[in-house]
Protein backbone atom coordinates (compact mmCIF):
# COMPACT_ATOMS: atom_id res chain seq x y z
CA UNK A 1 0.00 0.00 0.00
CA UNK A 2 2.79 2.35 1.19
CA UNK A 3 6.12 2.67 -1.00
CA UNK A 4 7.20 5.92 0.54
CA UNK A 5 6.95 7.32 3.99
CA UNK A 6 8.27 10.61 5.19
CA UNK A 7 8.78 11.16 9.31
CA UNK A 8 10.65 14.29 10.84
CA UNK A 9 12.35 14.58 14.00
CA UNK A 10 13.74 17.28 16.29
CA UNK A 11 14.87 14.87 19.07
CA UNK A 12 11.45 15.48 21.44
CA UNK A 13 9.34 12.42 22.58
CA UNK A 14 6.65 13.38 20.56
CA UNK A 15 8.66 12.84 17.41
CA UNK A 16 10.17 9.72 18.91
CA UNK A 17 6.79 7.92 18.90
CA UNK A 18 6.09 9.06 15.64
CA UNK A 19 9.30 7.94 14.24
CA UNK A 20 8.92 5.05 15.61
CA UNK A 21 5.01 4.26 14.05
CA UNK A 22 6.74 5.26 10.73
CA UNK A 23 9.29 2.97 11.19
CA UNK A 24 6.64 0.23 11.97
CA UNK A 25 5.14 1.22 9.04
CA UNK A 26 7.68 1.23 6.35
CA UNK A 27 9.14 -2.47 7.96
CA UNK A 28 5.64 -3.81 7.54
CA UNK A 29 4.80 -2.69 3.96
CA UNK A 30 8.40 -2.87 2.96
CA UNK A 31 8.36 0.98 1.88
CA UNK A 32 11.36 3.16 2.08
CA UNK A 33 11.12 5.54 5.11
CA UNK A 34 12.65 8.50 4.60
CA UNK A 35 13.48 10.70 8.26
CA UNK A 36 13.96 14.31 8.19
CA UNK A 37 15.55 16.87 10.87
CA UNK A 38 15.21 20.23 10.04
CA UNK A 39 17.94 22.54 10.89
CA UNK A 40 16.72 26.23 12.25
CA UNK A 41 17.74 28.80 9.59
CA UNK A 42 19.59 31.75 10.71
CA UNK A 43 16.92 34.23 12.78
CA UNK A 44 17.44 38.14 12.85
CA UNK A 45 18.33 37.47 16.66
CA UNK A 46 21.55 35.60 15.78
CA UNK A 47 21.77 38.03 12.87
CA UNK A 48 21.79 40.73 15.43
CA UNK A 49 24.62 39.17 17.23
CA UNK A 50 27.06 40.11 14.13
CA UNK A 51 28.78 37.46 13.20
CA UNK A 52 27.73 34.19 12.71
CA UNK A 53 30.06 31.55 14.36
CA UNK A 54 30.84 28.72 11.37
CA UNK A 55 30.30 26.65 15.02
CA UNK A 56 26.82 27.59 14.72
CA UNK A 57 26.65 25.58 11.84
CA UNK A 58 28.76 22.90 12.58
CA UNK A 59 26.43 22.67 15.95
CA UNK A 60 23.30 22.54 14.08
CA UNK A 61 24.65 20.11 11.24
CA UNK A 62 25.99 17.87 14.33
CA UNK A 63 22.63 17.52 15.91
CA UNK A 64 20.51 16.65 13.09
CA UNK A 65 22.93 14.10 12.18
CA UNK A 66 22.77 12.82 15.97
CA UNK A 67 19.03 12.63 15.47
CA UNK A 68 18.80 10.85 11.88
CA UNK A 69 21.62 8.15 13.40
CA UNK A 70 19.31 7.50 15.97
CA UNK A 71 16.14 7.01 13.55
CA UNK A 72 18.60 5.39 11.00
CA UNK A 73 19.46 3.16 13.56
CA UNK A 74 15.96 2.38 14.88
CA UNK A 75 14.72 1.64 10.80
CA UNK A 76 17.65 -0.71 10.40
CA UNK A 77 16.91 -2.72 12.98
CA UNK A 78 13.12 -3.65 12.36
CA UNK A 79 14.13 -4.27 8.87
CA UNK A 80 13.21 -0.89 7.05
CA UNK A 81 14.45 0.90 4.00
CA UNK A 82 15.80 4.00 5.26
CA UNK A 83 17.09 7.02 3.35
CA UNK A 84 17.89 10.73 6.16
CA UNK A 85 17.79 14.11 5.49
CA UNK A 86 18.88 17.17 7.37
CA UNK A 87 17.50 20.29 5.84
CA UNK A 88 17.92 23.93 6.96
CA UNK A 89 14.31 25.09 6.97
CA UNK A 90 10.76 25.80 8.23
CA UNK A 91 10.04 22.12 9.63
CA UNK A 92 6.48 21.51 7.98
CA UNK A 93 7.34 23.04 5.04
CA UNK A 94 10.22 20.73 4.78
CA UNK A 95 8.54 17.96 6.00
CA UNK A 96 6.10 18.72 2.48
CA UNK A 97 8.78 19.64 0.20
CA UNK A 98 10.49 16.27 0.71
CA UNK A 99 7.48 14.10 0.64
CA UNK A 100 6.67 16.26 -3.00
CA UNK A 101 10.34 15.26 -4.21
CA UNK A 102 9.88 12.08 -3.47
CA UNK A 103 6.46 11.32 -4.45
CA UNK A 104 5.56 9.72 -1.07
CA UNK A 105 2.55 8.10 0.22
CA UNK A 106 2.37 9.29 3.68
CA UNK A 107 3.85 11.78 5.96
CA UNK A 108 3.64 10.32 9.69
CA UNK A 109 4.05 13.08 12.39
CA UNK A 110 2.73 13.68 15.87
CA UNK A 111 0.17 15.18 17.47
CA UNK A 112 2.02 17.75 19.56
CA UNK A 113 0.43 21.02 19.30
CA UNK A 114 -3.18 19.97 18.02
CA UNK A 115 -4.79 19.74 21.52
CA UNK A 116 -6.75 22.70 23.35
CA UNK A 117 -7.45 25.83 21.64
CA UNK A 118 -4.31 26.04 19.61
CA UNK A 119 -5.20 23.53 17.33
CA UNK A 120 -7.49 25.94 15.82
CA UNK A 121 -4.58 27.86 14.55
CA UNK A 122 -2.80 27.03 11.38
CA UNK A 123 1.19 26.98 12.20
CA UNK A 124 1.59 24.00 14.10
CA UNK A 125 3.91 21.38 12.41
CA UNK A 126 1.14 18.77 12.29
CA UNK A 127 -1.79 21.08 11.56
CA UNK A 128 0.21 22.49 8.83
CA UNK A 129 1.30 19.52 7.22
CA UNK A 130 -2.49 17.96 7.44
CA UNK A 131 -3.92 20.67 5.49
CA UNK A 132 -0.87 21.47 2.97
CA UNK A 133 0.64 17.21 2.18
CA UNK A 134 0.76 16.43 -1.19
CA UNK A 135 -0.09 12.61 -0.03
CA UNK A 136 -2.15 11.17 3.32
CA UNK A 137 -0.75 12.06 6.20
CA UNK A 138 -0.98 10.02 9.61
CA UNK A 139 -1.41 12.13 12.91
CA UNK A 140 0.08 9.72 15.78
CA UNK A 141 -1.24 10.42 19.13
CA UNK A 142 1.48 10.62 21.18
CA UNK A 143 0.07 12.41 24.12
Amino acid sequence: MYKTIITGTDGSPTAALAVQAAVELAAAQNATLHIVSVMAPLNASVLAQGAVPSSWFDLQRSACESLLADGERTAVAAGAKVETHAIEGDPAATLIAVAEQHDADLIVVGNRGMKGLGRFVLGSVPNRVAHHAPCSVLIVRTV
